[in-house]
């Protein structure tokens, strides 16, 4: 599976802006193949990279408290979210240079483009309608996991 920088552009922006990309333009690592109930990353894993799902569906999981052992060992944690193409994983523990809050975990055979936080930070700076896509893909998140997390309260 392959995309184009504007394709993939595209597949990741809220509105149906036209936006000029240099051809030559190369800010994806590699792609990836996950396999069903493969673990993406771990909670508590030095953030270095966004994932962005083209294909598939993934589970973000939350160890519940007091619960330190491995996610593939234990079933002791909450589901937060699950997403599908066109989505980002790690973006906010990414932007932030912190570690992950969540495990991300494959529902199914999924291809993603791994992207270095440098790369990322960069693709930002230089493409102003992107940054605004993506911050308010993650006060959507916020306000989705405000939500979730304050459900019973």
């Amino acid at each position: 599976m392959s995309f184009s920088v504007n394709e993939l552009i595209r597949l990741f922006l809220d509105e149906k802006s036209i936006i000029d990309f240099r051809s030559d333009e190369v800010w994806i690592q590699h792609t990836l193949l996950y396999k069903k109930n493969e673990i993406i990353f771990s909670e508590g894993e030095k953030a270095d990279a966004v994932f962005l799902v083209c294909k598939g569906k993934v589970v973000l999981v939350k160890r519940k408290e007091g619960h330190s052992t491995s996610i593939q060992k234990n079933h002791s944690y909450g589901v937060i979210d699950h997403l599908t193409s066109g989505e980002m994983l790690g973006l906010p523990a990414t932007l932030s240079d912190n570690t992950h809050s969540t495990s991300a975990i494959a529902q199914s055979k999924v291809h993603a483009f791994k992207v270095k936080r440098e790369d990322l930070l960069l693709f930002l700076a230089n493409h102003p309608t992107f940054h605004i896509s993506v911050a308010r893909k993650l006060s959507r998140k916020i306000l989705h996991y405000e939500r979730v997390l304050f459900k019973d309260v």
